[in-house]
């Protein structure tokens, strides 16, 4: 059942429609109750009519019946007989006085509102007048009766009959009658008029309750059932299933008031448990990786100690031994062929380089392995990053590359700044390295309440899925041999997790740049020995 957009807008209005309804009913209600109260009340003026005002027949029949008992008498002298007349007289006087009042009352129909048809009212003026005549000469017609019934008793010896003939007065009273039955009948009975009209005012106030009823409580009923139940039952189903997990599930109403509203926030708050989900997943997952490639950092760091502290000794020895030889050979040489003294010299120089190469790489693993004593105080992130900048302007081989950095505003944040600058430069020389000639790194620092990020964005090489997972592995790189320990990354990604924050990586594919992000806490507990 559709209604008007003033009753859809609001659970409001549409409890106030609802009410109109009830309102409505309980109206009709009310009038056919007082419609079925003035029904019975006009049964009861009816019945009241009926008894005391109505004008009936039989009150003309009774009066004629009252004639004729005079007239049956049998006196046996003359003042019997004269009673008789006198009673007749009376009667007829009583019957013209009945017919008189019933015309009155005939008449007094039309004043109550129960006048009679005009063809029905003609016939009974018509019958009254004649009944009333009839009645006049039958009044004549005693004293005739009586001197032919004197001349009759002198004609008679003494001692004779004394009755008064009766016979034509009979025939008269008969026609009298006639004309009574003739009259049509004014009035119902008093039980079939009271029985009618109960009968009619209950049926219709039964019929008019039930169709009320029936049609405002379907529309009470179908309102109800898609204002509030059919909303309830979607926003419950919505609920029970996100409660089992089904966070995409959503709740769609078009009811257009507080129920869609709701359901709306409904659905904004699954989508938002559906992203919390996904990031905890996503943070579960970067734990964990976190969590195994510490512990093989770990395993790493207790090997590289080992090997370090075995290899170094060997190499201090052989770069010792190779400086000895180079100062002596200078002396033994003096006589020798040119070109083999040049072939001797390559060597030893050859030696001695990757000498220090090999005591450089195991001052790394060394480093990695045990870490350093950090202590942290306020610095400027912006001076930090300048710096590192500085420095790695003056290498040729990064000068084809663009740089975009803005150092204006200084930025506070408690760390270690050596350690820091490392990482910067870390992340700045891989950034350039991946890049190609023209290509460029954007720096931004980003200040939160709490923490600070900085962003290197290049649009460099890119890295595929398979890089990006094993980036901050120990020893993994993707550069040319010789170019690279892979220990660069790793050894920033402790030390960002030693001051309690986290350097992450990421890349659309290859040959769609890269972007690191650090994030630092402004304010750091002073840690013990990195491990």
């Amino acid at each position: 059942m559709e209604v008007s957009l003033l009753f859809t807008r609001s659970i409001r209005r549409k409890l106030l429609f609802g009410l109109a309804l009830i309102l409505v009913m309980l109206t009709i209600l009310t009038m056919a109750g007082l419609s079925g109260l003035g029904s019975y009340r006009q049964s009861v003026d009816d019945l009241e009519f009926v008894m005391h005002d109505a004008p009936h027949t039989s009150t003309l029949t009774d009066a004629i019946v009252q004639i004729q008992k005079p007239l049956d008498w049998k006196p046996t002298n003359e003042q019997g007989r004269r009673i008789q007349i006198k009673e007749l007289n009376a009667r007829l006087d009583d019957a013209r006085q009945a017919v008189k009042k019933f015309r009155l009352k005939v008449l007094a129909l039309k004043d109550s509102g129960r006048g009679l048809r005009p063809e029905m009212a003609a016939t009974v003026r018509d019958r009254l007048a004649w009944l009333d005549r009839g009645l006049g000469e039958f009044k004549d017609e005693v004293p005739s009766a009586e001197a032919n019934h004197q001349r009759r008793r002198a004609a008679l010896q003494p001692g004779g009959h004394t009755m008064l003939p009766v016979t034509d007065l009979y025939a008269k009273l008969n026609d009298l009658h006639e004309t009574i039955d003739n009259l049509p009948e004014l009035t119902p009975g008093p039980q079939k008029t009271l029985s009618d009209r109960a009968y009619r005012a209950q049926r219709n106030l039964v019929w008019a309750t039930i169709v009320v009823s029936l049609v405002l409580c379907f529309g009470l009923v179908q309102c109800g059932y898609r204002w509030i139940f059919v909303p309830v039952s979607k926003l419950y189903e919505g609920a029970r299933r996100v409660a089992q997990g089904a966070l995409e599930y959503r709740v769609e109403l078009n009811s257009r008031d507080e129920m869609a509203e709701l359901a709306e926030a409904f659905n904004q708050m699954t989508a938002r448990f559906q992203e919390i989900a996904a990031d905890l997943d996503r943070q579960v997952q970067d734990r964990s990786k976190q969590l195994v490639r510490s512990e093989r950092l770990a395993g790493v760091g207790f090997l590289a100690a080992g090997v370090a502290h075995e290899i170094n000794n060997p190499l201090a020895a052989v770069t010792m031994a190779t400086e000895s030889l180079q100062s002596r050979l200078t002396e033994m040489l003096e006589f020798a062929q040119p070109a083999d003294t040049d072939v001797f010299r390559q060597y030893l120089d050859m030696i001695q380089g990757e000498s220090q190469r090999c005591r450089e790489i195991v001052a790394k693993l060394l480093d990695f392995s045990r870490g350093q004593e950090s202590v942290r105080a306020p610095c400027d992130m912006t001076a930090i990053v300048g710096d590192v900048l500085g420095m790695v302007s003056h290498l040729s081989k990064y000068r084809d590359r663009k740089v975009f950095f803005d150092g204006a505003r200084p930025c506070r944040v408690e760390v270690n700044e050596s350690e820091i600058k490392q990482v910067v430069l870390n992340l700045v020389a891989n950034a350039l390295d991946s890049l190609d000639p023209g290509g460029e790194l954007t720096i931004e620092i980003l200040e939160r309440i709490d923490h600070v990020v900085v962003c290197f964005i290049d649009d460099g090489c890119g890295m595929s899925p398979e890089v990006s997972q094993n980036l901050f592995e120990p020893f993994f790189t993707t550069k040319q041999p010789r170019k690279g320990t892979g220990l660069g990354l790793s050894i920033s990604n402790r030390i960002v997790n030693d001051h309690g924050g986290t350097l992450e990586a990421f890349s659309d594919g290859p040959g769609t740049g890269s972007t690191f992000r650090v994030r630092l806490p402004r304010h750091g507990a002073q840690p013990g020995v990195a491990a």
